[in-house]
């Protein structure tokens, strides 16, 4: 079941997705982020639109065709040209909220 806009409330509180089409939320069962809620989104733009959500949530381009950085706010964002898909992703980690986003940029 794909919803657009939907808050998801987990043990760190409300989270609300940056994509759309939320889907496939469920809690992480082991690893540094276990316990943490995740959730696959969507949004368009193909490549350029993963380097422009990278660009604004930073502040500066991705380096290279995978890049991670630290937020001050403590989100953790990493940047992939291509996934094991073939498309680019953006992956956020809000530990405060304990979530975890994957963004698949397609180009349409």
């Amino acid at each position: 079941m794909a919803l657009a806009g939907l808050s998801v409330f987990g043990p760190g509180g409300g989270w609300t997705a940056l994509g759309d089409n939320l889907q496939n939320v469920r809690r992480i069962a082991s690893g540094r982020l276990k316990g943490y809620i995740r959730g696959d989104t969507d949004l368009g733009g193909g490549l350029e639109g993963a380097k422009s959500l990278f660009r604004q949530l930073s502040g500066r381009d991705p380096s290279g065709s995978f890049d991670r950085v630290v937020l001050e706010d403590g989100r953790e964002v990493v940047f992939r040209s291509e996934s094991r898909t073939g498309t680019p992703k953006l992956e956020i980690v809000d530990h405060e909220q304990k979530s975890l986003e994957k963004i698949t940029f397609r180009d349409r």
